[in-house]
């Protein structure tokens, strides 16, 4: 759903703004995805139990 969803959003940027807003775009998709994903996994490692030996 997010390639289908992320390529036709784009696609509209480009072709309303051109291709210096479509990277500047897309790089703050990346940016926002990459601190969801730290604070995400960064909770769920702080709640990890430690394996017995």
């Amino acid at each position: 759903m997010g390639i289908g969803l992320g390529s036709i959003l784009l696609g509209w940027v480009s072709q309303h703004t051109g291709y210096q807003v479509l990277f500047t775009v897309s790089a703050g998709s990346v940016v926002v995805s990459m601190f969801i994903f730290t604070v995400f996994v960064r909770g769920l490692l702080r709640y990890q139990v430690p394996a017995e030996k």
